[in-house]
């Protein structure tokens, strides 16, 4: 979906048709955060498929694509028999052998494991002998967008920009006791849209 439509839909809402209060820069840059809070958010909102090659003779440690914000799954290998990947619990695979990050190298990958900590890399086992090939999918952070470019999400996500942008707008102005309660309405209806809403207030609850 192309960011104008979306930046004009935000101008009916704001009644601002003719830029008087929030011009087209502020307007785009909101529509940019947005897509990135969205991506944060919503992790599925901006995934790709690689093929990564695991070159280091004896690693087990590997990251995902410098673009990347978060690793979403190790698929498969993408050699030989292209034999699954399974994830497995790191602490279960430590307990039943320490000494797994030293194993016989391999060009078939058996397992994978994440650590939420460190969303950006994943361990594999066995060792890759270095030329293990894996498909991995991982959340990637949106580029910029440009002003009449499309936006990088899926359009399914439209409105909830439409409603984070409106947010940003309002927040700006604050000070004024009718614009910040819309600025509220505005993030509580990107919460909902995203599906989020209930979990915002249950963090709120146990504040």
């Amino acid at each position: 979906m192309n960011s104008t439509t979306i930046i004009d839909k935000v101008r009916i809402i704001l009644q601002d048709p003719d830029a008087v209060r929030w011009n087209a820069d502020e307007l785009l840059g909101w529509l940019n955060d947005g897509q990135r809070e969205i991506v944060l958010l919503k992790p599925e909102a901006n995934t790709s498929s690689f093929d990564t090659n695991l070159t280091t003779v004896g690693e087990t440690r590997f990251s995902i694509p410098d673009d990347g914000v978060s690793l979403v799954e190790v698929v498969r290998n993408q050699t030989g028999t292209k034999r699954a990947i399974r994830l497995i619990d790191r602490a279960f695979l430590d307990a039943q052998n320490p000494d797994w990050h030293t194993g016989t190298n391999a060009a078939e990958i058996k397992y994978y494991m994440v650590d939420p900590r460190n969303p950006r890399e994943f361990l594999v086992s066995p060792p890759s002998n270095g030329s293990a090939i894996v498909e991995i999918i991982y959340t990637s952070n949106p580029t910029e967008v440009t002003t009449g470019g499309d936006i990088v999400i899926d359009a399914i996500y439209a409105n909830a920009l439409v409603d984070y942008i409106s947010y940003r707008a309002y927040s700006k102005d604050a000070d004024h006791a009718a614009n910040g309660q819309r600025a509220i309405a505005a993030y509580g209806t990107f919460l909902q849209s995203l599906g989020l809403q209930a979990q915002a207030e249950q963090r709120r609850g146990a504040a």
